[in-house]
This record gives structure tokens, C-alpha cells and sequence, in this order.
């Protein structure tokens, strides 16, 4: 088995303790440990480092490898530019099939939390068990949801097909991407859909099969830059055809899976993405509406809410204020409702090309 962590995002949301420099995933959140780190370690519970491959931009390398030196340089895939993740996935499988890897990949996200490791490690071993039955279908990795929330996409699961290690396998029905909080609520409550955690087991032809028949121009781009591996017009070939690719999410691939191309496993990790700032205070709340502060801060009759100060020499204040978010940096104040942070990135998007950037 290979295990494959992308970590090429900007961490927008994250913003502004995640800046361009910097991306969420290798900012020391957590005892001094990056969420990178972290997935980093769990892999190695059931792979060597040289079999974890991490999918990223070339402006990380030197941070990853800073990060953790025990993965080895060549394993490093890195893209020329940002071109959201369809692309970044097609373009680490052409290299790692260039490479001669036939075994299962697993494809893991670089910014989760996980509190159950013995659980993930299990579906990993069972999501293995499954594909060498049949290797023409994906393992969709799917977390028992704990609320509604319209900050994830959800997968629809059908009948429990087996029961593998206590795990169940259940057919899958299709998924939906960030739905309105209303539909969250629905679902939830039928207890037939899952969280997706976009953790996913495949073998690489399949998925490339996917490409080729879902997006063929994409993939025909692919099969150029795939040729050109290993040879003297790499560089080269990277370079002119990379920009071109496609610019889309990788869930527009794996939606595009049929009910008979894949399964589901339900599992209860204690999985948590802390893909927003609000997410961020919830996963490290100690309970339930609890404030999360750092810093120099004194908060008055204020509840449920995030407060982040690193500025020294400076004490921020709040009174009578619930659910929000506060972070105070040497250069910026953001303060912004926990309902509305999750749109950070639509703000940020102004910035670009005018004098703000410089705070991007």
C-alpha cells in the first residue's frame, strides 16, 4: 500500500494565522504539531515513510521537507502552480503509475483530526482487505455525523452489505457537496448519510479510467506530461501543459463513481476538519459553547467563541458577544461571527490585485 497526502492548499479560511507563506496545515496548532505532522504520523502506523507520498506546490517542498525529513525527497510530488484538486490528484497518480506502483493508494487530506487512531487504522486494513476482492471500485471513507453542518459534503449510504473487523460496508447511494443547512438537517436525522472526510482507497488505473472517461481533456493532458517523466523534456512539458489543466475539486471526480464502482465504509474515528476558524475553536474547546483564547486576552460575559492574540504588549477585550471569532496579528484584525467565517475566502478574493495583497 502507498499513501498519498495532498497538501497544496491555500488555507484561506484560516486566515489570517494561515497566510500564503504559511498554509494552515503547517502552522504548530496543536502542540507544536501541524495537522500535516500529525496525518504524517498516523500513516507511518501502518507504512514505512518511504511509502507515503505527500501531493503538494513546489513552494512547500522546502517546508515539508523541513517538516518531516523522514519522508524521502523523490516522494514529493509537487504541481508548478495552484490548479484546485482535480488536477493535483491527476497529476500525482501519472507520477507515482510513472514510477511503477501498482500496489492500493490511500488519498488523505493533510489539515483533519482524528481521536480514534485504532479505528482509522482499521478501515485503512479493511478498505485493503475490500480492494484486493475487487480492485475496479473506490473505498469511500465516511464519519459518523455528530450534527448538521453545511460545512462538509455528505454521502448517501444504502443497505450494509457486510460487516468486515466490526466495520460496516454499505453500498453508496451518491453524495452532495456542502448542501444548505436545512437538506444538513434532513439527512442527518435519517441516519443514512455520512460525513465525507474525502479520505478515499483506490488502485491508480481505475481512477485514471475515471479521467479518461469523465474528463478526457484533462486526461489526455496528463498522458503528455506522463510521457514526458524521466526524460529531458520534463521540466519543459510540466511547465506548458500543467497551467492548461482543468481547474476543478476532486469531488467532481469521485461523484462521477457509479453505485457498483463503490462502497462506503461507516466508521466513527472521531474525525474533525477544522476547515474554518470556528471549526478550529470547536475541535479544541474543552466543552460544549466553551471559549478558546491565546494570548493576552480578557473576555467579559462572552461565550462560544475563539480569541486569538499574538500580539504582545497588547490586551484584547470583549464583553457581552457570543460565537465569535477574534484574531489579532502583528498586521491584521479579523472579526467576523461564526456564521459568516466559512466565507473568508470571498473577502480575500478582493484583496487580490490591489494594495491588501500584501496581507494575503
Amino acid at each position: 500500500m502507498k499513501v498519498l497526502i495532498v497538501a497544496g492548499g491555500s488555507g484561506k479560511r484560516f486566515w489570517p494565522i494561515s497566510r500564503k507563506k504559511l498554509p494552515k496545515m503547517f502552522i504548530p496548532l496543536f502542540d507544536n504539531t501541524s495537522t500535516f505532522q500529525m496525518q504524517v504520523k498516523r500513516a507511518k502506523r501502518f507504512v514505512k515513510p518511504e511509502d507515503i507520498y505527500v501531493s503538494t506546490n513546489e513552494k512547500y517542498v522546502e517546508i515539508i521537507k523541513r517538516q518531516t525529513p523522514e519522508i524521502p525527497t523523490i516522494n514529493i510530488i509537487a504541481e508548478p502552480e495552484r490548479k484546485d484538486l482535480l488536477a493535483a490528484l491527476g497529476f500525482a497518480l501519472i507520477t507515482l503509475r510513472k514510477h511503477d506502483i501498482r500496489e492500493p493508494v490511500i488519498y488523505l487530506a493533510s489539515d483533519h483530526l482524528i481521536k480514534k487512531l485504532d479505528v482509522f487504522e482499521k478501515g485503512v486494513g479493511v478498505a485493503e482487505k475490500l480492494l484486493s476482492k475487487n480492485d475496479r471500485r473506490i473505498i469511500y471513507f465516511g464519519e459518523k455525523p455528530l450534527f448538521p453542518t453545511n460545512n462538509l459534503g455528505w454521502i448517501n449510504t444504502g443497505e450494509i452489505k457486510e460487516k468486515v473487523n466490526n466495520i460496516p460496508v454499505a453500498e453508496f447511494k451518491g453524495w452532495i457537496y456542502r448542501p444548505d443547512i436545512k437538506k444538513c438537517k434532513e439527512m442527518f436525522n435519517t441516519g443514512k448519510w455520512v460525513w465525507n472526510v474525502n479520505y478515499e482507497m483506490f488502485k491508480i488505473d481505475f481512477v485514471l479510467e475515471l479521467y479518461k472517461k469523465h474528463f478526457p481533456k484533462t486526461y489526455m493532458k496528463l498522458i503528455k506530461i506522463e510521457k514526458a517523466l524521466d526524460t529531458k523534456d520534463e521540466a519543459k512539458i510540466i511547465r506548458e501543459v500543467y497551467p492548461t489543466l482543468e481547474e476543478a475539486h476532486s469531488d467532481e471526480l469521485w461523484e462521477k463513481a457509479t453505485q457498483s464502482q463503490a462502497v462506503v465504509l461507516k466508521l466513527n474515528m472521531g474525525w474533525s476538519d477544522p476547515g474554518t476558524l470556528f471549526a478550529l475553536k470547536q475541535a479544541l474547546e474543552e466543552k460544549k459553547g466553551g471559549n478558546v483564547t491565546k494570548g493576552s486576552t480578557y473576555n467579559y460575559h462572552t461565550k462560544d467563541s475563539l480569541i486569538y492574540n499574538y500580539e504582545t504588549g497588547k490586551l484584547i477585550t470583549t464583553m457581552y458577544v457570543n460565537s465569535l471569532v477574534v484574531v489579532n496579528t502583528k498586521d491584521v484584525l479579523l472579526i467576523v461571527d461564526k456564521d459568516h467565517v466559512r466565507y473568508l475566502g470571498d473577502m480575500l478574493k478582493e484583496f487580490e490585485g490591489t494594495d491588501l495583497e500584501k496581507y494575503l
